[in-house]
């Protein structure tokens, strides 16, 4: 169970990582995706873009060091939930034509019922994986009784490999698609 629930860390922390520097690099891009949820009043956008950024951000920090991890991984269920009731409030209105906004290894998407059945099982493993840490990348029992080895021994590099190796799958299964439907939209137009 520890080591299935390091692996959702992992897989949410290069998720999230990835989606802030993406956001972070393109701040102007992303405000403009906010103010196009038309969720929170236009003159919040750009506060809460950078907000939201930085959350995002400071919990891929927590996640990959294994600092205060079931807060870091109850705080990634919240930050899910806003962004999966956004798209939700969207999708009842009609507005499928938005970017959803993800960013990095997550992609970019129009809003659909997909983006929230992914964000439902990405704020499950997380729920889950907080129920279940132990001291495999648990930066903070090297405080405690835990030696070097029990936390950031062999497996925990062989479980934290598997979790950024199916974050690179993701983006690259993303890049795949973005190319397909590029390639749909070229071909119609002939």
């Amino acid at each position: 169970m520890e080591n299935l629930a390091l692996w959702f860390q992992m897989v949410l922390a290069g998720l999230f990582l990835s989606t802030a520097v993406a956001k972070w690099q393109d701040m102007t891009l992303h405000i403009a995706i906010v103010q196009d949820y038309r969720i929170v009043p236009k003159s919040w956008s750009r506060f809460f873009g950078r907000a939201e950024t930085v959350v995002e951000l400071a919990l891929a920090v927590l996640l990959l060091l294994g600092l205060f991890r079931s807060v870091a991984l109850l705080g990634a269920v919240l930050l899910l939930a806003l962004y999966t009731v956004a798209i939700t409030v969207n999708l009842f209105r009609g507005r499928t034509e938005v970017s959803c906004g993800c960013g990095g290894a997550a992609g970019t998407h129009r809003l659909s019922w997909w983006l929230v059945l992914r964000n439902a099982v990405l704020m499950a493993m997380a729920a889950w994986a907080s129920g279940h840490v132990g001291v495999l990348g648990d930066l903070q029992a090297l405080f405690g009784q835990a030696s070097w080895g029990e936390v950031y021994g062999f497996g925990f590099w062989v479980i934290a490999a598997m979790g950024w190796l199916a974050v690179l799958l993701l983006a690259l299964g993303n890049e795949l698609q973005a190319i397909r439907s590029k390639t749909h939209e070229l071909m119609a137009k002939q």
